[in-house]
């Protein structure tokens, strides 16, 4: 599905080095008109179906059916081709069906012909013209132009945000960085401005590589260009200067959601590759920085499936709504369920909190216990926000020798730095004693 998206963007636009894109917006409302012309050209083949079972001799219900085939096929043609490159190369690039693009065109004008009364395609024709004409007028101007600026030079001593005084090989600093948007979702760009600092001239022309981490610190968005998009190269860069350059990085509509955003960003000399060691104010070298932060959100909005519902308040800040356990009563000591927990924020939670998970014998002893910051540090608390259900799994692993017997599974929220454990509430208003939340029993059996 992230393929045949990112597909759809190709297709309709996508300028630069494969790097400069539209407003979300605008391929919403594209991909929006491709649904409803699937839909209308399903319904025009239905009539014309009909219309053939009445007049199978018709001329024109026969080349009807032929010019329908033609273009159907020409526009099979060069799916396949582009599965084919897909395969090879995992590329999506949508413009691989530009060599379909007529058939392609009249296959969706056919189809959204199809949704309206005949007396009204003329308008519909001109209403698409007229829009994707308006779309190829403003973009040059909204989305090319603004990209190809110079960057903007500030003096030395200027203030400058969030710094971050990292040195590549001693040529380079990164002053600091601004992180534009707070949350995004998969698909969208990520707009990151660095403050460049250069120490000496410089002779090679370097390439700066944004990456974009997401969840367990994979990549999920990058950009690789020249400073300005190639309009500032580093060889002109003046010491005694702060180069502010703001870079857009498209978020893989695959990424793994919620997770919590930091970056990474390297130089490079892109003829020989080779790239510049990261130092940082203490002179060590730095593999992979850390930067910022930004939330990374879902597009679905659809609630998430909880097998069982409860309902405790913590700390007057976050819900517990329900929980899950796999595997099948009751568990063989050495076995490893996973638990997972149904979070929902009340309000922004301030701090981060860890979840705590202990398992209880009969005489209320912890023989085991699973304490671990929410989605294995991936998504903090304070991130959270009051219209979302986190879905916090971890997998408990049953001490080997745990004897047969029924126990007890606890849980709740602590802060690390002071171990202090949220107060609990449970539905009826009545707070529990220990602050902790008797979730289940569970049975172990050997």
């Amino acid at each position: 599905m992230g393929h045949w998206r990112e597909i759809e963007v190709g297709f309709w636009g996508l300028f630069g080095h494969d790097n400069l894109l539209m407003d979300p917006f605008v391929y919403d409302v594209l991909h929006i008109m491709v649904l409803l012309a699937f839909v209308g050209l399903v319904v025009w083949t239905i009539r014309a179906w009909r219309y053939a079972q009445r007049d199978s001799r018709s001329v024109c219900t026969t080349s009807s059916w032929a010019g329908l085939g033609l273009l159907t096929l020409t526009f099979l043609i060069a799916l396949a081709g582009l599965y084919r490159w897909l395969q090879i190369t995992n590329l999506p690039a949508g413009r691989y069906l530009y060599p379909a693009i007529s058939a392609t065109s009249v296959l969706l004008f056919l189809g959204l012909s199809g949704l309206v009364p005949r007396r009204l395609t003329p308008i519909l024709a001109g209403g698409i013209g007229i829009g994707l004409l308006s779309l190829t007028l403003v973009t040059p101007f909204r989305y090319i132009a603004p990209a190809y600026t110079t960057p903007p030079l500030i003096a030395i001593d200027e203030a400058v945000p969030n710094r971050a005084d990292i040195s590549y090989a001693g040529v380079i600093n990164l002053a600091g960085y601004e992180i534009q948007e707070e949350t995004v979702r998969p698909g969208e760009r990520l707009h990151v401005t660095l403050y460049w600092q250069p120490v000496e001239q410089l002779d090679p022309d370097l390439t700066v590589a944004v990456r974009v981490l997401g969840w367990d610190g994979t990549v999920v968005g990058s950009k690789d260009t020249f400073p300005g998009l190639g309009r500032y190269p580093t060889s002109l860069w003046q010491p005694g200067n702060i180069v502010k350059d703001t870079y857009p990085v498209p978020i893989s509509f695959d990424a793994k959601t919620p997770t919590r955003l930091s970056l990474d960003v390297s130089l490079y000399h892109h003829p020989t590759m080779f790239v510049l060691p990261k130092l940082d104010g203490a002179g060590n070298e730095v593999s992979q920085l850390s930067l910022g932060e930004a939330k990374l959100t879902s597009n679905s909005t659809k609630p998430a499936a909880i097998t069982h519902e409860i309902h405790f308040t913590l700390g007057n800040e976050i819900l517990l709504v329900g929980y899950s356990l796999s595997g099948t009563s009751p568990y063989p000591p050495d076995s490893s369920p996973d638990l997972t927990l149904y979070w929902q924020p009340l309000t922004e939670p301030a701090l981060d909190y860890t979840v705590f998970i202990h398992l209880l014998d009969e005489e209320s002893r912890v023989v085991a216990s699973w304490d671990a910051p929410p989605m294995g540090s991936n998504y903090p608390t304070h991130l959270w926000s009051g219209e979302e259900v986190v879905e916090d799994t971890h997998r408990l692993k049953l001490p080997s020798g745990l004897p047969s017997g029924d126990y007890q599974l606890v849980v709740g929220l602590y802060q690390l730095d002071t171990l202090q454990r949220l107060s609990v509430v449970n539905a009826e208003g009545w707070s529990l004693p220990e602050n902790i939340i008797p979730l289940l029993t569970l049975p172990v059996r050997e």
